[in-house]
Formats: C-alpha cells, structure tokens, sequence
C-alpha cells in the first residue's frame, strides 16, 4: 500500500482547526530508519481543542509520520499514521516517543533505568537494548506519541 493511499484529509467543522503536516517519513519500529528531510504530503486538520484537551500538546506543535515494522505491535502497527507532540522534545518520562539515535529514527517506549535509558519494543519478539555513557548525546528526541491513526 502506498503512502498517498494513506492520506486522507479530514475537515473538521469550526474555525479553531489547524493542519496538522502529514510528512513523508517512515520512523522505524524495528531497527531504525529516517527519511531526513523528508517532505510534507498532506496535512490533517484538527480542531485545536481536541489538540489541546485530547492529545494534550500545544496547538501548532504537532507533526504526524508514518511507522515502519512491527516491533511496536499491537500498539502501533505497520503504516500507521503517528501523531508527535514536537513541544515534548526531551526525555522526562517513560513513555511512547518517537526518537533518533546515531542518525536513526524510532518510535519505541523509552524508560529510565539509573544512568540508561532503556528502549522497550511492545512486541516480544523484540529484545529491549539501553542507551549509556556518552551515548546518550547521541539520543534526540523528536517528540512524544499523543495519538495513532491505524490503518484499516
């Protein structure tokens, strides 16, 4: 299935509604992809209540991206669409991010333990791995997961 078979635009009725970019890249579940610079191919218009109350990020500051693989299933499966607080840029919590890591992008469960950062697959066929040491400067987190449009 490709990609623009995926974007739909959805017209919220009300004049408080905003696009949301819709980009053209692919952030893994498994081992780690990132398209770069990747390009808009759509947007999706939210009311920026439901952004705010519902998704609990700010209006303007979230990006939707497509996932890869099926380390993160049941959660989030191949082809889904995610929807990224960009405002919630660090690590503060466990929780769903989507990341890069040595010039790769995932979308994975971060989790604090000590002086790692533990990246949890919900599928368990994936083994957990840890972040450490001076490999943490390498750890840039795009945002947090706040929302998942799956595919039909």
């Amino acid at each position: 299935m490709r990609h623009d078979d995926l974007v739909a635009t959805i017209r919220p009725a009300g004049p408080q509604s905003r696009g949301v970019p819709i980009y053209d890249a692919a952030l893994s579940l498994g081992h780690g992809r990132l398209n770069g610079d990747a390009p808009i191919v759509g947007y999706l218009d939210l009311p920026d209540e439901y952004v705010r109350d519902v998704l609990h990020a700010p209006p303007g500051q979230v990006i939707v991206a497509y996932s890869s693989g099926d380390s993160m299933s049941p959660t989030i499966k191949d082809h889904d669409l995610v929807l990224i607080n960009t405002a919630a840029d660090t690590f503060s919590r466990d929780d769903l991010y989507a990341f890069s890591f040595k010039e790769e992008g995932y979308i994975k469960r971060l989790q604090r333990a000590g002086d790692a950062v533990v990246v949890h697959s919900d599928n368990p066929a994936y083994t957990d791995w840890s972040i450490t040491g001076a490999e943490l400067r390498e750890l840039r987190v795009i945002g947090r997961v706040v929302g998942i449009i799956q595919r039909p």
